[in-house]
């Protein structure tokens, strides 16, 4: 009885009335869900616990592997500078 043309506009806002519905809904149960958990599992200290369940040994490792790669950027850094303020030295001492 409802001509396509019609149906199809109102089955097509009906559909997009529902999605965004839907998603407003999953968002604010997502929301819910985070909170609830942040409140209940408190993460600093789980690390913290286990971190002091580490060997001393085994932290030490782990601590010099990240200082390892960190430091070797301030490395290259380093020598980068040095490069160019030597060259600079350099030219200056001919100069002079």
């Amino acid at each position: 009885l409802i001509p396509s043309t019609i149906r199809s506009l109102v089955q097509n806002y009906i559909s997009e009335i529902i999605e965004d519905e839907v998603r407003e809904g999953i968002d604010e149960l997502c929301e819910e869900i985070i909170a609830k958990a942040s409140n209940r599992i408190n993460i600093k200290e789980i690390i913290e616990n286990k971190i002091n369940e580490l060997d001393l040994y085994e932290l030490e490792i782990i601590i010099l592997q990240i200082v390892k790669n960190e430091l070797r950027h301030i490395e290259i850094l380093g020598l980068i500078l040095g490069f160019f303020i030597g060259i600079v030295q350099g030219i200056i001492t001919i100069f002079i």
